[in-house]
Parts: C-alpha cells; sequence; structure tokens
C-alpha cells in the first residue's frame, strides 16, 4: 500500500478587494459543474494519448514506533517508476540504502498493485462524487478547493480534495486517502504536489503517511515517505 500510492501560504496583502469579496461567495451548481468539467476534458485528452508517466524519483522513508515516536530506522532510494493509469507499475531501482549502508537494489519492495481509479477518465463520473465547495490559497496561488467521494469504498478508490488553480485550472494539490484500508493498514494520508505537463497531471513531490499494526503479527509502526520527482516523461500509446 504505502508504495502503490507511491499507480500546500497565500500572500493575503497582494489580494484586491474583488478577489477577497469572491472567497467567500458561494460557488453555485452550474459553476462547479462547469470547472470539473473543463477539467475533465482536459484529463480526457491526456488518457487518450497515453499510456501513464515516467519519473525518476527519489524516495526517502523514515520508520517511526508508532507509540513511542522513536526513530527505528530510515532508507533512500533512487528509481525510475513507470506509473501505468491502468496496469500494474514497473520500477527500476538505481540505487538503495538502509540507515545509510548501501543495500542490494532487489531489497527495495516494489508495488505490484492495480493503481487506484481516476477520478477524470471516461468512468469517473460513476466511480465518484466531486464538487467544487470554494477557494483556498495554495503555494500563493487562488484555488479552487474540488471535495472527492467515492460512490464505493474500496483500497482503488480515492477520497479526499484536490485544489486546481483559479487562472488556468492547473491542479497543483491533490490530498486525501483510500476508500477502505486494508487489513493491518490503520491510517494513510498522502499531500501530493503536483503541476500540469500538457493535457497530464504530474506529480512534483509528496508526503505519504502510513501507520500499520496487525497485533502479532506486525508492530504500531509509522511510516512518513517523502518523494521528490526529479524528471518525467509521458509514456505514448
Amino acid at each position: 500500500m504505502l508504495y502503490r500510492t507511491i499507480s500546500m501560504i497565500g500572500v493575503l496583502l497582494s489580494l484586491s478587494t474583488a478577489p477577497l469579496a469572491e472567497e467567500h461567495r458561494a460557488i453555485t451548481t452550474a459553476q462547479s459543474e462547469d470547472i470539473i468539467n473543463r477539467i475533465r476534458q482536459r484529463a480526457l485528452a491526456g488518457y487518450r494519448r497515453y499510456r501513464g508517466i515516467e519519473t525518476r524519483r527519489e524516495i526517502n522513508t523514515e520508520e517511526y514506533n508508532a507509540e513511542t515516536g522513536r526513530l527505528k530506522s530510515t532508507s533512500r532510494a533512487l528509481i525510475i517508476f513507470r506509473e501505468y493509469f491502468y496496469e500494474i507499475p514497473d520500477t527500476r531501482v538505481l540505487r538503495y540504502t538502509e540507515n545509510g549502508q548501501k543495500k542490494p537494489v532487489s531489497d527495495y519492495r516494489k508495488s505490484r498493485d492495480m493503481p487506484g481509479y481516476p477520478v477524470f477518465d471516461e468512468e469517473g463520473a460513476k466511480r465518484y462524487r466531486v464538487k467544487v465547495v470554494g477557494y483556498k490559497m495554495i503555494e500563493n496561488q487562488r484555488c479552487y478547493q474540488i471535495e472527492i467521494q467515492p460512490k464505493q469504498k474500496t483500497r482503488r478508490h480515492f477520497a479526499g480534495a484536490l485544489y486546481a488553480r483559479v487562472d488556468n485550472l492547473e491542479i497543483i494539490l491533490i490530498e486525501g486517502t483510500v476508500g477502505d484500508l486494508p487489513l493491518g493498514i490503520k491510517e494513510l494520508h498522502t499531500k501530493l504536489f503536483t503541476r500540469s505537463s500538457g493535457e497530464l497531471t504530474v506529480l512534483r513531490s509528496g508526503i505519504i503517511k502510513l501507520r500499520v499494526y496487525l497485533p502479532l503479527l506486525y508492530p504500531d509502526t509509522y511510516y512518513v515517505t517523502s518523494i521528490t520527482v526529479l524528471e518525467h516523461r509521458p509514456i505514448p500509446r
């Protein structure tokens, strides 16, 4: 689950009184539907043209005793991650260390899970309730706050919010969890900073927080994983 999940200060003085007034104005149902439709149409173009996105990324993980907060171990990896929209991802590990010691790249646990269900593809409207609920400043950008609720609660459904810039509808932050936590997963929260690249929304960086506990089988453990994307390219069909 940790690796699959691996397929947010506003400058208020710079705002005029007109945007501030709009900040508190309710967004109508018609306005919400129009915003969502425009985001979906852009996303659909990307799904039709590409199979996924390949990224070279650094992944740093800290493992803690969830009860005491004591740091137990750290790991760092440099990987090539081929994230497909509808297929199991491919991972090539270039470098892997644990607690500062170089380890065989084969020790890195690769994801073999199917990706989550996309929110804005052809089936997205059947799987999710999507609504623009307000405005929020993210990274000095005024954004629409868009609430995502899964119609079914499974580990492949997303639940949370995304933030799209008001001026161009670029999605710059995705924050949330999954519809249903698998056995042993007590907490899962993702905060992913993104940007547009043509028709695609691509990851820039992110934080994943995960708590795992299975009595007698797995100790109460808290993981904090940071992701930094160094480069990316779309995977054509």
